[in-house]
């Protein structure tokens, strides 16, 4: 429903704190900026207020990562559930056009 490149970012479990540092600053230096942690730590891009790029950057022992990945998975695998969710984005989109908050909950909920 809207054009955005999301990208999963993985760094050792082992020392993810040591390096979430340096990821930051690196994705910082090509234009994404830090949004606060939504099931990773969440980093956004593109000119405001619109967003091109998402990036969540997860240690590798992620839980939510594990799922965002099985969930990639099965959508590649259904073509009904891709046409589903599909087609929920675009009811979304359409129904929170100002209300990007609602859109993500209710999205969610479906996932």
């Amino acid at each position: 429903a809207k054009p955005i490149i999301d990208l999963a970012v993985v760094l050792p479990a082992e020392n993810f704190s040591a390096l979430l540092g340096p990821a930051l600053t690196a994705l910082g230096r090509v234009g994404y900026r830090y949004v606060g942690v939504r099931g990773g730590v969440f980093l956004e891009k593109g000119p405001a207020p619109i967003r091109t790029h998402a990036a969540q950057i997860h240690p590798s022992d992620s839980f939510i990562l594990s799922d965002i990945l099985r969930f990639r998975g099965h959508l590649r695998e259904d073509v009904r559930l891709r046409t589903d969710y599909l087609a929920l984005k675009r009811a979304l989109a359409q129904q929170f056009q100002s209300h990007r908050m609602l859109y993500a909950l209710y999205k969610a909920h479906w996932i």
